[in-house]
């Protein structure tokens, strides 16, 4: 595999986790329900995004 494409890959791996704890961070801090409604949303929110490994698995 090209060195490049490897490099490229690797930038956006790392942004990807980044992107997931600023939107997670947006989610939290849009939300005006109660504390655990807002819990609540964010488990499910987690959840959905963990269920990405599962498929990759």
């Amino acid at each position: 595999m090209n060195t490049t494409v490897r490099y490229l890959s690797m930038f956006l791996m790392a942004q990807s986790y980044a992107a997931f704890i600023i939107f997670f961070t947006w989610i939290s801090n849009s939300m005006s329900r109660s504390s655990s409604e807002r819990a609540i949303a964010l488990a499910f929110i987690n959840a959905f995004g963990a269920s990405g490994a599962i498929a990759g698995s």
